[in-house]
């Protein structure tokens, strides 16, 4: 009879290869490691998007404040009946609207909505009449003055007109 045991207590050899390690539950290094990985760049990819999401919602909200100024400034004419300054100053990032020298309403864009305004020219008024449309005589510019509200790379623009329009 012929014996198939290396030593004694052992199993045979057949039946090493028959019954294979059981598998314990649970992932690998390896697994874990690719899996943090693959987060890891889709994080990096989710986080740029946001940062331009937010780029272009300040640079909205700059365009939307300084509309807002206009819009005000046409209505405290039309109240007051009597002529309103929208006031645009570029280099200091401010619009703020004047009745009779009394400043009514100030928005400094980079402070308060970190936003950066451009434009030509530099510093021009528009002056609301109570009929509410722009008094071409009282504006400190005759041609279109165009503005740029800017962050981070992305920006919008109005145009203002002589007689008081926005165009976008």
């Amino acid at each position: 009879m012929a014996r198939n045991w290396l030593f004694r207590g052992s199993q045979p050899a057949s039946t090493l290869f028959r019954y294979p390690m059981k598998r314990t539950s649970g992932f690998t290094l390896i697994e874990v490691v690719i899996a943090l990985i693959f987060a890891a760049i889709l994080l990096g990819v989710a986080v740029s998007a946001f940062g331009a999401v937010i780029n272009r919602s300040a640079a909205s909200q700059g365009l939307q404040a300084f509309q807002s100024l206009h819009a005000r400034a046409r209505a405290h004419a039309i109240e007051g009946g009597q002529n309103t300054m929208l006031w645009v100053d570029t280099p200091g990032d401010s619009v703020w609207v004047t009745r009779g020298g009394e400043v009514l309403e100030t928005v400094r864009f980079d402070q308060q909505l970190g936003v950066e305004i451009r434009g030509a020219p530099n510093v021009f008024r528009l002056c609301m009449g109570p009929r509410g449309y722009a008094d071409v005589d009282c504006n400190s510019f005759t041609t279109t003055a165009k503005l740029e509200f800017s962050q981070g790379g992305n920006a919008l623009y109005v145009e203002v007109l002589p007689m008081g329009q926005l165009v976008y």
